[in-house]
C-alpha cells in the first residue's frame, strides 16, 4: 500500500526541521582550524536539501510542472534560512548574511538540478540540455566551497613546510594568522634587517588598546622532539618595546595560570627570540603542558600607551 500525500508532505516537512535542526544545534568541535569553512560550506548542500523536501511538500499537495513550485520552494528556504539565522542570534550561534545567500546558493543549485531529472522543467518554454543546467547547478555552489579550498591548501601546506611555522612568504599563511587590535600585512624586509628582499615579512602595527598583536592558529601540534621555539624581530623604534608570548594547549582554557607566558623585549633593531619548549611543558600551574596538542600562539603588546610599528619573520622549531 502506498503512502498518501499528506504522510508523504508529512515526512518532507520533518526532513526539514531536522536539517535545519542541524545547523542550529550542531555542537562545534573543540579547537578545529577547518570547522568554521566546513559549517560554512555545508550551509548550502544542506539547504539544497531543504528546497528539495519544500519542493517535494509543494509536488505532494498537487502543484503542477512549471516554474511556480521551483520558486515557492526558493523562497521557504530562503525564508527558512533567515529563521534558523535568528534562532541562532538567540544563543546557539553566530547569524550571518553570508550565511543566508549561502543558503539561497545551495538551494538554486539543488532545485536547478531537480529540474535538469525532473518531470517538468523550471525555465518554462525555454529548453537547455541537462548537462548545461547541472553546469549552471554546480558552478553556483563553487563559492560556498572557495574558502575551505583555501583552509584545506592551508594545512596541507604547514604540515609540507614543517618545522617552520610561519614566514610570512606565502598568502596561504593569512588564513591562520590572525591580527588583533593590530594590522597585519605581506612587506618587503627593511634593508636595514639583511633579508632578502625577494622575500616577504610580517609587518605588524599595532594600535592604542588592550592586547594588540598576532594569533597564530598551530596547524602542526605537535611540538615533541624540538628544544626550542624561534622567530626573528626587526625594531625601527628608538627604544625597546616589551611583547608578550603565551602558547596554551588545545582543549584547556586560555586562563593565565593554565598556559605559557613570557615576557620578551625586542630592541632597536634585528631580534633573534628563542624560547625553549621545556620552558613551556612546565608552566601551567599543577600540571604539565602536552607537547603534542598545543593549540595556538599569541604574540601582543599589553595596553601599548602609543601605537607602533614592528616586523617578524621566521617562525620555527629547532
Amino acid at each position: 500500500m502506498k503512502p498518501s500525500r499528506a504522510v508523504l508532505a508529512a515526512l518532507a516537512g520533518c526532513a526539514v526541521v531536522v536539517l535545519i535542526g542541524v545547523q542550529v544545534l550542531l555542537p562545534e568541535p573543540s579547537h578545529s582550524f577547518l570547522w568554521p569553512d566546513i559549517y560554512n560550506a555545508g550551509h548550502a548542500p544542506l539547504y539544497g536539501l531543504v528546497a528539495l523536501a519544500f519542493l517535494a511538500i509543494l509536488r505532494w499537495r498537487g502543484a503542477g510542472p512549471g516554474l511556480r513550485p521551483y520558486l515557492q520552494s526558493l523562497a521557504l528556504t530562503v525564508a527558512a534560512g533567515v529563521l534558523a539565522e535568528g534562532i541562532q542570534a538567540l544563543g546557539p550561534g553566530e547569524p550571518g548574511i553570508g550565511d543566508v545567500l549561502r543558503d539561497a546558493l545551495g538551494a538554486t543549485a539543488f532545485l536547478l538540478g531537480a529540474s535538469a531529472f525532473g518531470h517538468g522543467r523550471m525555465y518554462g518554454s525555454i529548453r537547455l540540455p541537462r548537462r548545461v543546467v547541472l553546469l549552471l547547478a554546480g558552478l553556483l555552489l563553487i563559492p560556498a566551497f572557495i574558502p575551505l579550498a583555501g583552509s584545506t591548501v592551508a594545512v596541507i601546506r604547514t604540515n609540507m613546510v614543517f618545522p617552520r611555522l610561519c614566514d610570512f612568504d606565502h598568502s596561504w599563511e593569512t588564513k591562520y594568522v590572525v591580527a588583533q587590535e593590530a594590522e597585519l600585512s605581506r612587506e618587503t624586509p627593511p634593508e636595514g634587517w639583511g633579508h632578502d628582499p625577494a622575500n616577504r615579512a610580517g609587518h605588524l602595527s599595532f594600535h592604542k588598546g588592550a592586547y594588540p598583536g598576532i594569533a597564530i592558529r598551530i596547524l602542526h601540534s605537535d611540538w615533541t622532539g624540538y628544544r626550542a621555539l624561534v622567530f626573528e624581530a626587526y625594531s625601527e623604534l628608538p627604544a625597546p618595546v616589551e611583547l608578550v608570548l603565551t602558547v596554551h594547549e588545545s582543549g584547556h582554557g586560555l586562563e593565565y595560570h593554565d598556559r605559557f607566558n613570557r615576557a620578551l623585549v625586542i630592541k632597536p633593531g634585528a631580534n633573534r627570540i628563542s624560547v625553549l619548549l621545556e620552558d613551556m611543558r612546565s608552566a601551567p600551574r599543577g600540571r604539565e603542558m602536552d607537547m603534542s596538542r598545543l593549540g595556538g600562539l599569541v604574540l601582543f603588546a599589553d595596553h601599548p600607551p602609543a601605537p607602533f610599528d614592528l616586523y617578524l619573520d621566521a617562525f620555527h622549531l629547532e
